[in-house]
């Protein structure tokens, strides 16, 4: 008995000596691991936070490429402005070659006339070219014309064909068409007003062409005829964009 006191005693000994040291290491390794979880949270946030600009980085350039490829599939197609008009060049609705050479017109020009080109009403692109080509025949077979007379047509959606363009003198007749360039619109308009298509669509470009320097900014309006409805915009067209009054 009295040898295993001693034995007794150190195995308590052995007890309350190690009890608290492995306490206390216990205890250090939940202060360790304490400290450690805000580390590792602070981490992980950084590596959302990292995932998120890379997506936001990739996003922005997948968003720049798609505008670069429209950009270069739109070049040199029909230009559209403000989403309001948009013109269609001579090479896309197929205009014949003039048959001879025409007057260069003088920019800027200081007068805009409006008139009728009291042709079929067309409701699609492909067909309203084809009324233009039309159009253009008989202007340079029948009237002996070497081109289509007028400078720019507009369809009743306030499409913009080009004709003669910016580039050579109008050819109508009574008008002097070295200061002038010409604006018709198509359907059969000898009685009734260009849809409201039109009549925005002709402000717009009007305004495009005085930013442009294709036309004086104080610039006068007049119609071919006596249609009050081509008056009425040509007064409305003047008194919004144009520094002169009245219409000639």
């Amino acid at each position: 008995m009295s040898g295993s006191d001693p034995l007794t005693n150190t195995q308590q000994s052995d007890q309350d000596y190690y009890h608290p040291l492995c306490y206390s290491i216990q205890v250090d390794d939940e202060n360790e691991q304490s400290a450690l979880l805000p580390a590792f949270h602070q981490r992980k946030s950084l590596r959302v936070q990292d995932k998120i600009f890379i997506v936001f980085l990739f996003s922005i350039l997948i968003t720049g490429l798609a505008i670069g490829l429209y950009l270069l599939a739109t070049e040199g197609h029909e230009w559209k402005a403000a989403g309001v008009y948009n013109i269609t060049v001579r090479e896309q609705w197929q205009a014949h070659v003039p048959s001879s050479t025409m007057p260069k017109l003088e920019l800027p020009v200081r007068r805009v006339l409006f008139l009728p080109a009291n042709t079929t009403s067309c409701g699609s692109k492909s067909h309203c070219a084809k009324v233009l080509q039309e159009l253009q025949l008989q202007h340079m077979l029948q009237w002996k014309e070497p081109d289509i007379s007028y400078n720019f047509i507009m369809t009743a959606d306030g499409r913009i064909f080009e004709g003669r363009g910016w580039d050579f003198e109008t050819s109508v007749q009574n008008c002097t068409v070295n200061d002038t360039v010409t604006v018709a619109f198509l359907d059969e308009l000898d009685a009734k007003a260009p849809t409201f298509r039109q009549a925005e669509a002709a402000k717009m470009f009007l305004e495009v062409a005085v930013t442009e320097g294709k036309l004086e900014r104080c610039f006068n309006t007049a119609v071919w005829g006596g249609n009050k409805f081509f008056i009425d915009l040509a007064r409305n067209v003047q008194d919004v964009l144009s520094e002169c009054e009245g219409i000639t």
